[in-house]
């Protein structure tokens, strides 16, 4: 199956709050061609978790709300829409330990084109430059790592004991570049992304 995507997204800051918009195009062989569209908000209720993530101590406690559309088509020009939405949030109260929980998908109007996805994990700063991660997503643990080698340079690696995956990230002041490439059993695939932060907020 050959399947061909591209995402783009933005954020903001605006009176404390973190507010961001994306929307993706999923165009496939056999399948329905998909559009996504998504709002997303979070709010910071105490601490800094960007300072944190960055070796800071905690403690710090965010909460986050999306709300997204995703629309199908397929050939026959059948099309099917659906409004989910999605909440979340994460909390350090540990010198080093972060701990987070979400649900998405939460199917608001139309059709059940996607499964409601419940997930949970924790992230735990080694120290400035290796932070660990692990995840349960619908009963399904992950495992990752990031190391950060140079200031301008992240390599990172998981897996979730069906695929594997392993990459970088590149930053230089407000410009960033994401690569990675993703293994399993039926195929491989590479991901790119590129974010530009002139206002210094992603």
């Amino acid at each position: 199956m050959n399947n061909n995507s591209i995402f783009a997204a933005s954020a903001f800051e605006l009176s404390g709050n973190h507010f961001g918009a994306a929307a993706g195009l999923i165009r496939s062989e056999f399948e329905p061609d998909t559009v996504l569209v998504a709002l997303i908000g979070a709010k910071t209720l105490k601490g800094d978790p960007v300072g944190f993530m960055e070796g800071v101590f905690g403690p710090s406690i965010s909460v986050g709300g999306s709300l997204g559309l995703t629309v199908t088509d397929d050939d026959t020009g059948n099309s099917s829409e659906m409004l989910c939405a999605g909440f979340g949030f994460q909390f350090s109260v540990f010198p080093t330990i972060a701990i987070g929980a979400d649900v998405s998908n939460l199917r608001i109007y139309g059709d059940s084109l996607q499964e409601r996805v419940i997930g949970y994990g924790f992230s735990t700063v080694f120290d400035r430059s290796f932070r660990g991660h692990f995840t349960v997503t619908n009963g399904k643990s992950a495992l990752g790592f990031d190391l950060k080698v140079k200031d301008w340079l992240t390599v990172r690696t998981g897996s979730d004991g069906s695929s594997w995956n392993t990459g970088f990230s590149f930053e230089h002041d407000w410009f960033k570049l994401d690569w990675a490439v993703i293994l399993n059993d039926h195929d491989c695939r590479q991901v790119l992304g590129i974010s530009v932060s002139p206002g210094g907020y992603l």
